[in-house]
């Protein structure tokens, strides 16, 4: 992508515009908690977003019981310029993380991700199938 200088600094005012957090977080795209019951629901968020737009879905989840985490991939609520030199394993990373501190709170999780977010929870998913294989295999049959 090319930028021209007049572009970039137009940008990067912009983006200084917005209130941030001590850690360079925009106010608002912070990753999100809500405890709840034994499912647990984790939302990733999409590309070019953050957390703030699953924030919504997250309340209305925990109003129903859920124990909700919202995910803040690596170079998302920041700056466009943070994106520079991602990549995708470190966005599944944050989703590992994220699943992993879930299964200690929760008995079931549910993964739900919008567009890059979606990749990612397709990712956990096949994942949780792979490690999981025989016990799931048995849960399917069963029911």
């Amino acid at each position: 992508m090319v930028y021209n200088l007049t572009s970039v600094a137009i940008i990067k005012r912009q983006i200084a515009a917005f209130p941030r957090r001590a850690d360079g977080v925009m106010a608002g795209a912070e990753s999100f908690n809500h405890p709840g019951g034994n499912t647990g629901c984790i939302l990733i968020h999409g590309f070019p977003g953050n957390p703030a737009d699953m924030r919504e879905l997250g309340l209305f989840l925990a109003s129903q019981g859920l124990t909700v985490k919202g995910v803040r991939l690596p170079g998302f609520g920041t700056s466009p310029f943070d994106l520079r030199g991602r990549e995708g394993k470190e966005w599944v990373t944050a989703g590992e993380t994220a699943l992993d501190e879930l299964h200690q709170e929760c008995d079931r999780i549910i993964v739900v991700g919008f567009s890059t977010g979606g990749l990612v929870a397709l990712h956990l998913a096949a994942r949780q199938f792979l490690n999981n294989r025989e016990k799931m295999l048995k849960m399917l049959l069963e029911e």
